[in-house]
């Protein structure tokens, strides 16, 4: 078995592969199913967007006056 970090174990590890090779790997693996118009379908459950935590604006001078800087800007 691979270990790419400590966090993370890999068996077997893919690289570039083409849109028709991932979506075999997503279909044998029941992450997916195909739509009406051949498309990927996929659940990606409760949680879909990006934490605002893990969010960043940069300050400086371009941004300084248009951004509301708080808590919840960073």
């Amino acid at each position: 078995m691979l270990t790419v970090s400590p966090q993370l174990k890999a068996a077997r590890i893919f690289e570039n592969l083409s849109p028709a090779e991932l979506y075999e790997h997503a279909l044998a693996r029941g992450e997916g199913v195909f739509g009406a118009d051949g498309q990927l379908l996929v659940d990606t459950g409760e949680h879909t967007g990006r934490s605002p935590n893990d969010k960043f604006f940069v300050r400086e001078p371009s941004s300084e006056a248009h951004i509301a800087w708080g808590k919840t800007n960073k």
